[in-house]
């Protein structure tokens, strides 16, 4: 029994195996990003809670928060004004709305 390669059957596999590669590595990188995205979304999250659970303490004390190096420290508003961790039915005084500039538009 001979074995002969047929140049259409042999190319039409190929095309069908690539294919399948490709599709199967794009389904995988989309699967990977998401999970990655979610994890990073979940661990950031994680980090303001716990950010405002430790100015929220009720201590009025200031927490020290470092990004490398870079160091502020962070208080509790509400702690500064005399008014402590009460909550209000009345809605708290609105910032004043600073000017902005319109430069560079047309309309």
């Amino acid at each position: 029994m001979k074995f002969e390669i047929q140049p259409k059957r042999f190319f039409l596999w190929t095309y069908v195996a690539l294919s399948a590669a490709f599709i199967l590595h794009d389904v995988a990188v989309d699967f990977r990003d998401g999970l990655l995205k979610k994890v990073y979304e979940s661990g950031k999250t994680d980090t303001i809670n716990a950010l405002i659970a430790n100015v929220d303490n009720g201590k009025c004390e200031a927490v020290n928060v470092y990004s490398g190096e870079k160091k502020v420290d962070l208080i509790n508003v509400a702690c500064l004004s005399g008014v402590g961790n009460q909550t209000s039915s009345t809605s708290p005084e609105p910032l004043p709305e600073l000017p902005v500039s319109q430069t560079g538009t047309s309309d």
